[in-house]
């Protein structure tokens, strides 16, 4: 690791103090300062994440045309049944021409037609329908041409297989035991190829020292002389074969990298009958599924490789039994800056990083799409030329390509400022004057060596400057310096804190203070993020104050620790309260708390705080059905999917009577055909259906829009908004004991299953909504749910499908929030301004505690508020 020596510089009244403290102490949680740079190169720099997909394919498969099992239509048939997305055929020195062409067999395969007969090709309408995917939705599945699997009947199975070019046909090469031939005619032809199973044709797959370092000189020379050749398959069918060439793999790599030469890794079936199909898939990352995409892919490697059955004992271990899908990845970023690689597994539990043969890294995955980042400083001792990643779930393994690298030393330094308090500002300037932007918000700077001032300020505090110089010796020996800010307030300056709730949720039914939404009571305290929080904290502090007192506006309340202290802090909560008169549903009242002190001179004053009372929106959104037998009861269907908590509702076509805040589902069959009412934008829709004898009907509604807009300098997950909740009543099931089925959730293209159900009349679910975003995140996010269910007796069948939709408007009330507490922190005193002044001050501030508060506030909001408080401090004097 590079040399860390973090340097204190403790900035009091007119005391600075230097001291030599242990790197650990500061060691970054995110950006990790080594001795060296690395220059990454990324094999998805062109990827673009947010509008590219990932195709599933098989790139190495037989069929009856050389010496595999299964006819040819039956195994293109097979792999589109599994949702493939993309299909080479690879038989023994045999090119693919076409799958709905008549090709003659080769004559070293004519035993086939003794058991097969004639091939099975695609008729045309039925290829047209697999590569359109017309009868699934319009998913194709793209036939890779010209594949084929050269040096087809070596007799050591030195194999070889080409794809994009018409080469090799029927040149079986029985004698072939090295693949250097192969390769040559596919890059001759212009093709691109790979090779196969290596560990077959050598003794590799008994023995892993067969790959010495005379064999592994060699076989590097074939990547290294030849363009064409891609890559080398890592796992080949159930890997038997192959569990020792990730060995090879990581020692080629070792040879090819420092000379810039990357290999794709692949996962091949190589499918001869059904039982070898599905073990493993490339994942594509493209545009589109088209032919011409998909060699991008191969040759720029960017793609995936999955398999369901790697035996090393670091990947899957041998008896391994795979359940559900492969782990995947949708998304991978390098910071050049920080020296960082990150990938967003999905159906994954571990991710782990190779550098030069070995794991030396490895990250637990609590979720799917979580950010796993590797900062290539904490390795770099341990990292030649190139890392490469491999994540590991229940479904298998997923490889990603390697990324080569380039090691050089740092010419940075780094400096970090330890703040007192979140409103504490630093500026650091050069010895040119000119501003240095901080790299992170953890105030590190990356400096060059150079002398540089500083200056700390907050309201109500002495402002400090001073200075410090980097020499190349520094730079060069990476040492890392922090500065550690101490401020005292200036004697006679008066400063408060003064917190309460920023919003209060009143209870739909009794009008009654509900849910709080504060922070913590103390100095700085942490922001509190729970939907659930029963009891609201206040805290006043002034350490010139010799008592304080609280008292509120137009509410009744109870105290948990009294609303007074006989010094100069208060630290109380809320546990009951009121308003004199509520707001309507959707809308919200403001309140004002204000603090009394005295101060030690005997001086009274006062402070202000305000809070948003708001009186949730009842409106829902929701999708109802009811599917009925015209002339029995024999089989009912009929539910309602909803969701509550939102700033506003838009779409559907009906209201619903039942309030979903306060009512129960109901507890047996009932009919829900009289619980709509025509209402344009009632957020609600209702389909109602006649079910005939024996029919197997399907349905779908499509309920309306909620609206909610979410504090993300707060929230972390949806789950944290008060009375924000999703639901799914089932109200008849007659001719059937449960209503089958499932509720999910779909975000950017990705579903999640919420719940399964198996639900009886009544409830089936209502919980909160469970979607996590980044602190201080900024935009908007939709949110498609999803519920399904399932009614049947005998062959009749009642499918109902409903989808209401949320979008969730992410703003950041960080800086409104900063301004509010520095205004009150300032204790400006009216004495001391104009009335014009102080009122405006005044109104701004009140101003600025309502949109803090208030739940539906916007982006504009915010601004507005931030702009109209800050001219009004400024406007002080």
């Amino acid at each position: 690791m590079r040399k860390i020596l973090s340097v204190i510089l403790s900035v009091m009244m007119a005391v600075a103090m230097i001291a030599y403290i242990p790197a650990t102490a500061f060691a970054s949680s995110y950006d990790i300062i080594g001795k060296y740079d690395f220059d990454i190169t990324n094999p998805y720099e062109t990827v673009n994440w947010d509008t590219w997909k990932a195709y599933k394919g098989a790139t190495h498969v037989h069929t009856v045309r050389s010496d595999g099992d299964i006819e040819l239509d039956d195994m293109i048939e097979k792999y589109y049944s599994l949702g493939y997305q993309a299909l080479a055929l690879t038989d023994h020195g045999t090119v693919n021409y076409s799958w709905t062409k008549d090709q003659t067999r080769l004559s070293i395969f004519g035993y086939q037609y003794l058991s097969h007969g004639n091939i099975d090709e695609l008729s045309e309408e039925r290829y047209q329908q697999i590569t359109t995917g017309s009868d699934r939705g319009g998913d194709g599945m793209t036939e890779i041409p010209l594949g084929i699997e050269l040096n087809g009947a070596s007799t050591t199975k030195c194999h070889v297989n080409s794809y994009y070019a018409d080469c090799g046909h029927g040149d079986l090469e029985l004698d072939a035991k090295w693949p250097e031939g192969a390769i040559k005619k596919s890059q001759a032809a212009g093709g691109i190829c790979h090779i196969n199973h290596v560990g077959e044709w050598t003794e590799g797959r008994h023995d892993i020292n067969t790959y010495n370092d005379e064999f592994v000189t060699k076989f590097s020379k074939l990547f290294l002389n030849y363009s064409a050749c891609i890559g080398m398959e890592l796992v080949n069918t159930k890997d038997n074969r192959t569990h020792n060439d990730r060995y090879l793999y990581d020692e080629t790599l070792k040879r090819t990298a420092p000379l810039g030469r990357n290999i794709w890794g692949f996962c091949e079936d190589d499918a001869h009958d059904f039982g070898d199909v599905a073990n493993n898939a490339q994942y594509f990352v493209m545009p589109e599924n088209t032919q011409a995409n998909i060699r991008t892919s191969m040759e720029n490697g960017t793609f995936f490789a999955c398999s369901k059955t790697a035996k090393t004992e670091q990947e899957l271990g041998d008896g391994f039994e795979a359940q559900g899908e492969f782990p995947m990845i949708s998304r991978v970023n390098v910071d050049k800056e920080t020296n960082q690689i990150s990938i967003n597994p999905y159906n994954a539990n571990v991710v782990k990083m190779v550098a030069d043969g070995k794991v030396v890294a490895e990250k637990k995955v609590n979720r799917d799409n979580e950010t796993i980042t590797f900062d290539l400083n904490e390795f770099e001792n341990e990292i030649g030329s190139y890392v490469r990643f491999y994540v590991l779930g229940d479904g298998g393994i997923c490889y990603a390509q390697p990324f080569l690298v380039t090691k050089s030393d740092t010419k940075i330094s780094t400096v970090q400022f330890i703040l007192p308090s979140t409103d504490t500002s630093v500026t650091v300037k050069d010895s040119n004057g000119n501003v240095i932007k901080a790299c992170n918000s953890e105030n590190y700077y990356k400096l060059g060596a150079g002398n540089y001032t500083y200056t700390a300020s907050r309201t109500g505090f002495e402002t400090k400057t001073g200075s410090f110089s980097i020499s190349q010796a520094s730079v060069n020996a990476g040492l890392q310096i922090k500065i550690n800010v101490e401020l005292k307030a200036d004697i006679g300056v008066v400063t408060t804190t003064f917190y309460v709730p920023e919003t209060i949720y009143t209870n739909p039914s009794t009008k009654s203070f509900q849910y709080y939404v504060d922070r913590e009571n103390k100095v700085d305290g942490s922001l509190s993020n729970s939907a659930t929080k029963t009891t609201g904290n206040i805290f006043f502090n002034c350490d010139k104050a010799t008592d304080v007192s609280i008292s509120v506006s137009d509410a009744t309340v109870s105290y948990t620790n009294g609303n007074s202290s006989s010094n100069g802090t208060l630290s109380t909560s809320v546990s009951s309260g009121k308003l004199y008169s509520s707001p309507a549903a959707g809308s919200g009242k403001t309140i004002t708390w204000t603090a009394t002190y005295t101060l030690k001179n005997g001086e009274k004053r006062t402070a202000t705080a305000y809070s948003y009372v708001y009186s949730p929106n009842t409106n829902e959104i929701g999708a109802g059905i009811r599917q009925a037998h015209t002339y029995s009861k024999d089989v009912f269907n009929q539910g309602i999917l909803y969701a509550i908590g939102f700033s506003n509702v838009t779409g559907g076509s009906y209201i619903c009577k039942k309030n979903f805040f306060t009512d129960s589902a109901p507890s047996s069959n009932t009919g829900i055909g009289d619980w709509f009412t025509k209402t344009t934008n009632g957020g609600v829709e209702y389909g109602s259906w006649s079910h005939k004898s024996n029919a197997k009907d399907s349905h779908t509604v499509n309920g309306g829009t909620g609206t909610i807009y979410v504090d993300s300098s707060r929230v972390t997950n949806l789950n944290q908004i008060p009375n924000l909740k999703i639901g799914y009543w089932q109200c008849d099931i007659e001719g059937d004991d449960v209503a089958s089925g499932y509720i999910k959730q779909t975000v950017d293209g990705s579903t999640t299953t919420i719940t399964n159900l198996s639900a009886k009349v009544g409830c089936a679910y209502n919980n909160s909504l469970n979607y996590q975003n980044k602190l201080c995140a900024e935009g908007t996010k939709k949110l498609t749910i999803s519920a399904y269910t399932i009614t049947l007796r005998g062959k009749r069948q009642n499918n109902n499908y409903y989808n209401i939709t949320i979008n969730a408007n992410y703003v950041n009330k960080t800086e409104l929030r900063t301004a509010y507490n520095a205004a009150i922190l300032a204790a400006y005193n009216s004495a001391d301004y104009s009335t014009t002044a102080f009122n405006a001050y005044s109104t701004a501030l009140m101003n600025a505690g309502t949109v803090l508060g208030n739940p539906s506030a916007t982006s504009n909001d915010i601004s507005s508020a931030y702009s109209l408080l800050t001219n009004a401090v400024a406007n002080m004097g």
